[in-house]
Order: structure tokens, then C-alpha cells, then sequence
């Protein structure tokens, strides 16, 4: 009973996940060598839709796609497990997979089920609603391609993933064109994207492809697999599904090509051959990406740790790579835990003592490029806690909306509840306290922090502007980072309820947004608090040219920070010297040179009696990073008038570039690595540098 009340209560989770906060995710516990794996239910087609459940259990999988009209049970043969399944039946369908420790990621829509649904939005939603109730990720099938526009619309409405199928091609069905990877591709072009495919390894070799091909034309847009090992190109018996490694189907580089392009979508087993008794061969398939993936993981992390340099007695170590899909911050929870975010909507957990990440959430984020148009930098960035989040559950997330055609930023209160199954972001519990536009998918700007010194929320807004408009906004009055009445370009300061703190710097100042707290503000995309002094600090990316300067700036309330007339010590953006009079010096700051993008970090200080505590010449000062330039430095810092002094080389060689960092309550130096651009990678990870050895022998040095 324990093991069945455990699973309800997983259903139960990713169904309140999804209500509030889009596609459902597929947890760690559902992977197998990194991959969400299980079976295609028509691998168990002479059998009812419960036994398969039980055979994809016994054969070690982990998730199973069903086909939408196999019989429900034994004792229910005339009942077919489709959209017109009753609420009672779906429920036992449900225990029955809680049961067997199975999660339904997909159904597969009849060809015939959509030539009868056609364009009818009625019929088409009720398969929609099927598919919400039971938490599934993704619909797939061949529908009619006039039927797209719909299924897309209904995609976004429900928050719900649809793959288009591959069958093999025929010579005697001219029509028949699902089978070509590069007309599925120009399909899915400019569609939203929850439309992708459901790409058939098998069928492909059938039809004289080869999946690894195909898997690099449409990238991103594969959502799922149908993984398979074909002995021959024969549509016969000659040609039937083999154990993997066994056939033609070269499931190894497949499977490398997923880790390649972090695949974040599951794989299922449909294995046509001794199909009344063919547990023991789909198992032999699933302990086969079980064995290769769990290689591949190790090999990654090898080469990763094998790149990295760092100072006698320090050691880097790789907690997570893959499956995090561009890691942008990171914040630790008062209980000890570390949350990171991804730009894609993910919030994920990780436990020090445990050694394994939770996905909390997926939020609904404009992520997504845009084809033909300018980049993208909107998403989910930052993160903060409330000082009681063991008591309230509050967390802040700073993340960017599209509604009605606009798009904005905003910074939101929620609440994380806990359903015994772990933590989630409680259904309703979003308080927005901010929300301003995003006029531009530049510069967004996106870090937090809760000050523990004055208790105040402090939040930074990137500029939208574009580089290359540089020239034109340089001396224009209505450009967002000089005005006060523009919240772009600046730092915030909140109450922790979203109120506005009766002593920040513009609150009686006419005309000007109450919640600024420093203004003139390119890119402040990296922020970082001394929890001794309530110093804040952040990293500001620089412009674009190697006469630019990056930039990581010491917090003054109603400082103007000089952009976009100003830029590095006292310099005129275009030229000469800083033409305003008021303009604060960053604190630290560095020339662009062949390219740059600063990251602040901790200020480091020892914390008594914990376990990876820095020598003392890596105290009281700040380590920053440079994601273009992958390495971390140190700012030795002169205390009496907390002025940076020096900078000196900590660590370098990182396969991702640096994008968030903070110390940990265990005194180690925690990061994010964000390996892409705009774009997931198997190289993207949550990482640390520990001290593990007697004081270093190779001291600081220039």
C-alpha cells in the first residue's frame, strides 16, 4: 500500500505541476542511463493495455506510450483505452500504473481515429482533455496535415507536446510523406514549439535513412523516439526487430547523438518480433541503453574534469551534467539545498547529502527562438528565498510572460508546498510584485537577491537594447537606463511583499518609479550580496567592441551608473571622457579585448567549522567569472576602504561558460556552466570547486 500511495501521489504532483506551470516533466527516478525509457505499448499488442503496463514493468522500463484503442484489461476486453474512456476507468487506469511504478508519457491517435476527427475542434478536444487527465507529455500519430493548425492552437491551450510519427515509405503510397525527415521539418517550421516528431529509428532504415542523419536535420524537434534495431532493410520477417547491437540500427551512435543535442524527450521500445513472448528481449534492449548511457555520462564528465586547472589542494567536481538544459542561476535554500534555474522555465533542486536534483517546475516561459528574427535572451532567470522559507514556503522567480501579443518581466512570489512526494510550486500561490515590458529579446537583465542586512529584495533590469543600436540611443533622453520613470536599465529594491521600502532613493521624486534603487544599467545580468556588510554587487555585461569594458559594480542607492553615455573607468562610450558628472566608477572592471561577458560572485568568507573552508589567501575578496573566457578569478580587496586591489587567476578551462556562482554553506564555491547558445547542450552542468588539501603552495599571482 505504501509503494502505491507513493506513485498516486506522483500522479497527483504532475498533475498540479501542469496546471500551473505547463508541460509535464518526467523525473530523474523515470530515467534509465540518463534516458526516460519504457515501451511502446504495440510492442505488447496481443495483449490488453494492463498487461502491457506489467510487461514494461517486468522487462525494467520505466514509461510506457500507448496506442489509443487497445483493449483496457482481461475483464474489461470490449473497453478500448481511448479519449472516450470514463473517468472511473481512467482512474483505475491510473492505480494500475502507480502500481507498477510506470509513468504514461504519450498516447498514439489511429490514423483512422483523425481522418474522423478531421478539423472538428469539439472531437479534437476531447482527445486533448484524455490526454491532460492522464498527465501525459505528449500525443503523437500522422494526422491529416490540414488538422495542424488546430492541433497546435490546442497544444498551446493545453500545455501539451504533439509528435508527428514516421512510417516506413512505400512505393505503392506516392501520398504517404510523414516518412521524410525533411518535409516533417519544413511542416514544423515557424510552429510553436510544442510541435515536433515522434521519429521511428526503425522505419527510417526501412525507408533507407539513417537515424543519425535525421536526428541531426531536425535537432531540436525531435521530442520522442521509437528506438529500434532492425536486422535488414526488409519490411519482412528477414528484417525484424532485434536486440539492440544486434542489428543495423547502430543504437550506439544514436544514443550518443541524444546526449549530443540533450535530448530532454523519452524513448520507447516498440519491438514488432515474438511479440507474444518478448519480455526478455525488450529487457535486454532497456539494460542496453542503460549500460551505453551510463558510459556516455562518464565519459563526459571525465573529459570535463580532465579540462579544468585549478591551484594546488582544490579539486573541480561535475554534480550534474546533461539534462539541465542552459543553467542560468542558482541559489541555496535556508534547509541547504541548491535550486538552479534554466532560461527554458526548469527549477530544479539538488540535494548535497543525497547527490541527486529534483525538477520542481516547468514555467511557462517565451523561450523559444524566434526564426528570422532577433535573438532570444527571454525565459526564466533568477531565484531568491524568503529568510522564513522553512516556515512560509516563498520563493521569488523573475521570469518572462507573452500575453496578448506583448511580452514583459516580471518578479513573482510563490509558494513551495510539499505533497510527500517532494516540492512543488503550490497550485494558485503566485503573487506578481513587478512586472514591466520586455520590448526587445535583448538584455533582460533577471538576478535576485534577498539582502540579509535591511531584509530588502534587490532585483536587476537589463536595457533591451540592442548593440547594435548603440550609436543611435547613445545621446537620446528616452532611452530606458536614464529615466526614472522606465524601471529598464536599473536595480530594484522591494519589500518582501512586493511593497515599495519607504527609504529607497527616488520614492519622492516626481515622475520616477518608486521601486529604482540605481539607474543607468546596460546588461546587470549577475548579483551577489557580502552577507557581513549587505554590500551588493553586480556584474554588468559590457558592449560589444575590444575597446569595451565589462564591468561588476558596487551598489549605491540612486547611483547612476552611466549607460549608455559612459562606460569602463570614467570613459565616454563613443570617445573622450564620461560626459555626466555624476556617474558612479565600477568597482571592479576589465577591457572587452577578442571578447568578454563578467559574472560576479561571492564575496568568500570563512564560515567556522565548515568542510571545504579556503586558505586565507582566497579570503575576503570576491571571485568573479567570465563566461566567454570560462575561467573564474579573484579580487583581493583592500578591507578599510573596500576597494578592489588586484585581480588574480583562481581556475580555468571550463567546457560551459560561468553564468551564476555562489559559496556554499559548506565554504565550497558552487556554478552553473552554460555550454550552448541559445540551446541546450550534454555539456551544460552544476558544478563546484572544493579545497581538499594543507594551504596551497603556489600563493596568488598576477
Amino acid at each position: 500500500m505504501k509503494l502505491i500511495r507513493r506513485l498516486s501521489l506522483a500522479v497527483i504532483l504532475w498533475a498540479s505541476v501542469r496546471e500551473v506551470h505547463s508541460v509535464p516533466v518526467i523525473p530523474d527516478d523515470w530515467k534509465v542511463g540518463g534516458f526516460p525509457i519504457g515501451s511502446q505499448a504495440y510492442a505488447f499488442k496481443e495483449f490488453t493495455a494492463f498487461e502491457a503496463i506489467e510487461k514494461t514493468a517486468a522487462a525494467g522500463g520505466k514509461t510506457i506510450e500507448f496506442f489509443l484503442w487497445q483493449p483496457l484489461s482481461t475483464n474489461l476486453s470490449n473497453v478500448l483505452l481511448d479519449e472516450n474512456l470514463s473517468d472511473q476507468r481512467v482512474a483505475l487506469l491510473k492505480n494500475k500504473l502507480a502500481e507498477a511504478r510506470i509513468m504514461a508519457v504519450s498516447g498514439y491517435v489511429s490514423g483512422d481515429s483523425f481522418n474522423r476527427i478531421g478539423a472538428d475542434e469539439k472531437q479534437m478536444r476531447r482527445v486533448f482533455e484524455f490526454a491532460k487527465k492522464m498527465g501525459f507529455v505528449s500525443l503523437t500519430g500522422e494526422p491529416p496535415e490540414a488538422s495542424l493548425d488546430l492541433i497546435e492552437k490546442l497544444c498551446k491551450e493545453y500545455d501539451i507536446l504533439f509528435c508527428l510519427h514516421n512510417h516506413r515509405r512505400e512505393e505503392d503510397k506516392p501520398d504517404y510523406k510523414y516518412w521524410d525527415p525533411s518535409y516533417n521539418l519544413n511542416l514544423l517550421k515557424n510552429r510553436d514549439w510544442r510541435m515536433g516528431v515522434c521519429l521511428d529509428t526503425g522505419h527510417l532504415i526501412r525507408s533507407g535513412l539513417k537515424p543519425v542523419e535525421a536526428l541531426k536535420l531536425l535537432k531540436n524537434r525531435v521530442l520522442a523516439l521509437h528506438l529500434k534495431d532492425p536486422l535488414s532493410t526488409a519490411a519482412t520477417e528477414e528484417g525484424h526487430d532485434t536486440i539492440f547491437g544486434g542489428g543495423i540500427g547502430d543504437v550506439k551512435s544514436v544514443l550518443k547523438e541524444l546526449k549530443e543535442q540533450n535530448f530532454d524527450g523519452y524513448i520507447s521500445i516498440e519491438y514488432e518480433h515474438n511479440l507474444k513472448n518478448n519480455v526478455g528481449d525488450v529487457r535486454k534492449c532497456i539494460d542496453f541503453v542503460r549500460a551505453e548511457g551510463s558510459q556516455l555520462e562518464v565519459e563526459a564528465r571525465r573529459q570535463s574534469v580532465q579540462a579544468v586547472s585549478v591551484p594546488n589542494g582544490f579539486k573541480y567536481e561535475v554534480l550534474v551534467q546533461g539534462g539541465i538544459p542552459e543553467p542560468v542561476d542558482l541559489e541555496f535554500s535556508p534547509d541547504g539545498r541548491l535550486w538552479f534555474t534554466g532560461r527554458r522555465g526548469e527549477l530544479w533542486a539538488y540535494s548535497l547529502k543525497g547527490g541527486f536534483k529534483q525538477q520542481i517546475a516547468r514555467i511557462p516561459v517565451p523561450w523559444e527562438p524566434t526564426p528570422g528574427r532577433e535573438s532570444n535572451e527571454r525565459g526564466l532567470h533568477g531565484l531568491a528565498f524568503h529568510p522564513d522559507f522553512l516556515k512560509n514556503g516563498y520563493l521569488y522567480l523573475y521570469y518572462s510572460t507573452l500575453l496578448n501579443g506583448q511580452y514583459s518581466n516580471r518578479v513573482s512570489r510563490f509558494t513551495v508546498a510539499n505533497s510527500g512526494q517532494g516540492d512543488h510550486l503550490a497550485a494558485g500561490s503566485e503573487k506578481v510584485l513587478v512586472e514591466f515590458t520586455s520590448s526587445r529579446g535583448f538584455h533582460q537583465g533577471g538576478a535576485m537577491e534577498v539582502n540579509p542586512r535591511d531584509g530588502k529584495l534587490y532585483v536587476s533590469v537589463g536595457d533591451n537594447n540592442v548593440s547594435t543600436d548603440t550609436q543611435k540611443f547613445f545621446d537620446d533622453p528616452n532611452n530606458p537606463p536614464q529615466r526614472l520613470d522606465d524601471l529598464r536599465g536599473k536595480t530594484l529594491r522591494l519589500n518582501l511583499d512586493g511593497s515599495i521600502p519607504r527609504d529607497n532613493p527616488f520614492v519622492k521624486t516626481p515622475g520616477a518609479r518608486p521601486e529604482i534603487y540605481t539607474y543607468g544599467h546596460r546588461n546587470p545580468y549577475s548579483m551577489n550580496v557580502d552577507n557581513v556588510t549587505g554590500n551588493v554587487y553586480v556584474g554588468e555585461v559590457g558592449y560589444d567592441r575590444r575597446q569595451d569594458w565589462e564591468e561588476i559594480n558596487l551598489l549605491k542607492a540612486g547611483g547612476n551608473y552611466g549607460w549608455p553615455r559612459c562606460m569602463g573607468m570614467n570613459l565616454g562610450t563613443f570617445g573622450g571622457d564620461c560626459p555626466l558628472t555624476n556617474a558612479v566608477l565600477p568597482w571592479v572592471a576589465y577591457i572587452h579585448e577578442g571578447g568578454a561577458n563578467v559574472t560576479s560572485g561571492p564575496f568568500y568568507r570563512a564560515t567556522p567549522g565548515a568542510k571545504f573552508t579556503f586558505p586565507t589567501p582566497w579570503q575576503n575578496g570576491m571571485f568573479y567569472a567570465d563566461f566567454t573566457r570560462k575561467w573564474i578569478r579573484f579580487a583581493q580587496v583592500d578591507p578599510a576602504g573596500n576597494a578592489s586591489t588586484n585581480t588574480v587567476p583562481f581556475a580555468r578551462g571550463f567546457t560551459g561558460g560561468i553564468l551564476s556562482m555562489h559559496q556554499g554553506p559548506d565554504d565550497a564555491l558552487y556554478f552553473v556552466e552554460y555550454a550552448g547558445w541559445f540551446t541546450g547542450t550534454p555539456k551544460d552542468k552544476l558544478s563546484r570547486i572544493v579545497y581538499v588539501g594543507e594551504p596551497a603552495a603556489d600563493q596568488p599571482k598576477n
